[in-house]
């Protein structure tokens, strides 16, 4: 016989759990973490008792509940695991809740199952975002901008995210589709999304839409990266240092990639501002806190210093700090993309110091390239490969040694070069193959100084040369075919006096 009093009671029991559940998932003060693991026992004790079959919505609202806390909880850690989980009970929850019966629920389900697509991390990333954009999509079937404005609202700044994500992963030629898509569904959130009205989203859509105009590609690049300051700086009419920190931290470590891009006759200026910004994120990045953040930080304002420098050592040793302190967190086990590419850097900071023991600073320049390429290899990352390689012969080029040790170093250079041509084609990469023949043309015009090989290497020397001066011609590369021009010169000032007839010896 059926004891319906028992029932009552365990749907009563469920009922609590589900409420004490939402509370917890909701709450913003103590030990965030522990709040959320409770509220996912909560949930998981209600979906004991609440049946697909018996209490359909009593099941659907704490699968959706059970989604919420496992995606809230990803940001602390298992973020694959908890996301996948957190899908897998928005998926259950569609189940109940459908266009027709529940178009509300339905909608806001959508659109929390494509966040979690969206932040899901791994392969298959493009496929993932995909997911993401038709689930957003799917809930603007019933957010409409008449029906649901600030639902719609969130829709569309999601939605631009996500296209700006999307366009991230594509080929090149595919990009800019999807960043004007991206541009197009922030514009239109901005319409609802007021200062006045909802400051906190509204500076987080010019924060979105900064991103995307910095993204943006073209003839327009520097006009797209004045309008990405403007939002960067609209944001931070918002987002202070004391009432927002990490915002105010992620904006400005954004504001300096903007600067940092900015070319033209002020590009010193706009450094000087890249690295202002950098060093204000840092002011709440800190190591303990936010590792990642900092290092990434660190790095980029590594590249700005060293691009600064020209001929200062101060700054270019400063860099070399910011590189080196990055690597604290960037190991090549756990981030080997990042730990290559400060090596690399780091060998591009040792190569342009002056000052000192030349010699013994292209040494460690040498050690850093070879580090790079532990990680850079050609079938993997063939253009990051070969132009590590161009570093790396750069490096052999310009060591003070002489003797057989300067002829060694000067064709270990050319084997360097000759490997990086197997990338560099002049039909793909003509800008990049002329520059290589340049350098070729250096290596030999220095070898031929050996007077016992002289000749040889000075005509392949002027092959080299007048190969890439035509490339550099053909491509309106004025300042680069000038620079080849007076090698070319020199080196037939050269091979004339090698050939100049000596004057007879005259018997006394």
């Amino acid at each position: 016989m059926i004891n319906h009093h028992d029932m009552r009671q365990d749907a009563e029991w469920a009922a609590a759990q589900l409420e004490r559940g939402h509370i917890l998932a909701k709450l913003s003060a103590g030990d965030r973490q522990q709040q959320l693991r409770e509220a996912i026992a909560c949930y998981e004790a209600a979906l004991q008792v609440y049946t697909r079959e018996e209490h359909p919505i009593g099941w659907a609202s704490a699968q959706q509940g059970l989604g919420d806390a496992l995606a809230q909880l990803a940001a602390a850690g298992g973020r694959a695991v908890n996301l996948r989980r957190a899908i897998a009970c928005y998926e259950a929850a569609l189940q109940i809740y459908t266009h027709v019966t529940h178009p509300f629920e339905w909608a806001t389900v959508q659109q929390k199952r494509g966040n979690a697509y969206l932040q899901l991390p791994g392969q298959p990333r493009r496929l993932n975002i995909e997911r993401a954009i038709m689930c957003y999509q799917a809930a603007r079937r019933v957010f409409t901008r008449e029906a649901y404005p600030w639902e719609w609202a969130r829709l569309q700044n999601n939605l631009g995210i996500a296209y700006a994500e999307l366009a991230g992963v594509s080929q090149e030629g595919e990009r800019p589709p999807f960043l004007e898509r991206a541009l197009i569904c922030l514009q239109a959130a901005l319409e609802m999304r007021t200062p006045e009205a909802v400051p906190l989203d509204w500076a987080a859509t010019q924060l979105n839409l900064g991103n995307v105009y910095r993204s943006l590609p073209g003839r327009k690049r520097q006009e797209y990266l004045a309008r990405a300051i403007d939002c960067y700086r609209a944001a931070l009419r918002i987002y202070s240092r004391g009432s927002h920190p990490v915002e105010w931290a992620l904006v400005q470590s954004n504001l300096g990639n903007a600067y940092a891009d900015c070319m033209g006759p002020v590009r010193c200026t706009f450094l000087h501002k890249a690295i202002a910004a950098y060093r204000a994120a840092l002011q709440v990045y800190r190591r303990e806190a936010f590792p990642y953040e900092w290092a990434r930080v660190q790095h980029n304002l590594g590249v700005a210093l060293q691009q600064l420098a020209g001929q200062r050592e101060g700054l270019l040793r400063q860099a070399m700090r910011c590189y080196q302190a990055a690597l604290q967190v960037y190991r090549r086990d756990s981030h080997p993309e990042e730990w290559a590419q400060l090596q690399r850097a780091l060998g591009d900071a040792w190569s342009g110091l002056r000052e000192g023991n030349r010699y013994r600073h292209l040494r460690q320049a040498m050690t850093c390239y070879a580090a790079a390429l532990e990680v850079y290899r050609p079938e993997s990352a063939p253009t990051l490969w070969a132009a590590t390689l161009q570093a790396l012969g750069r490096a052999y080029r310009r060591l003070p040694t002489r003797g057989r040790r300067r002829q060694e170093a000067l064709r270990q250079a050319l084997a360097c070069y000759d490997q990086a041509l197997q990338v560099y084609r002049r039909a793909v990469f003509p800008c990049e193959w002329a520059q290589l023949q340049f350098e070729r043309g250096k290596a030999y015009s220095q070898l031929g100084r050996d007077p016992r090989s002289r000749s040889g290497y000075l005509e392949q020397a002027r092959n080299c040369y007048r190969a890439a001066l035509r490339v550099f011609y053909r491509l309106q590369m004025d300042r680069q075919a000038a620079a080849v021009d007076l090698a070319l010169s020199r080196l037939q000032q050269a091979q004339a006096l090698q050939f100049r007839p000596h004057p007879p010896h005259r018997r006394s």
